[in-house]
């Protein structure tokens, strides 16, 4: 994994953060995080929050021939964990499935889906308001 990202609350941003967030709250913030991320290294974010029967996959974007579908995970505290153990088997299992239904729903936008690779991605973010934080960014995190 690579380094941590810092995450600061600059007067700038005017991102102003509640002392106590709901879960709900706080994983949208780690998500809207996340999203900057992709794109500030050159993702282009296909869908947010993309659900369907099977389930839900946070972020789903693609550069040049991948589609990486990411999963991210928002705390307040690194005593969780790693990223990748929040992310365990049976929820790749359903990413995956996840995967295999969107791809067969933009076949035809990309005139077929054989020339894209598909990849598993986790980003975890760290909130310390008001101090800031740290986003971890896991590429290609499982197959």
């Amino acid at each position: 994994m690579d380094a941590a990202i810092p995450i600061a609350w600059d007067g700038e941003s005017r991102m102003r953060v509640p002392k106590k967030l709901s879960s709900y709250m706080l994983g949208r913030l780690g998500e809207g995080l996340a999203k900057q991320y992709l794109v500030s290294h050159g993702w282009d974010v296909l869908s947010m929050n993309f659900a369907c029967k099977i389930g839900e996959v946070d972020i789903i974007a693609v550069k040049e021939c991948t589609v990486a579908f990411v999963e991210v995970k928002t705390r307040t505290t690194k005593s969780l964990g790693p990223p990748l153990e929040a992310v365990d088997f049976r929820k790749q299992q359903r990413l995956k499935r996840i995967a295999q239904y969107y791809m067969s729903l933009i076949a035809a936008k990309f005139g077929g889906t054989d020339s894209l690779q598909i990849r598993f991605d986790v980003v975890t973010v760290i909130i310390d308001w008001p101090r800031g934080g740290e986003l971890y960014y896991l590429g290609d995190a499982f197959s």
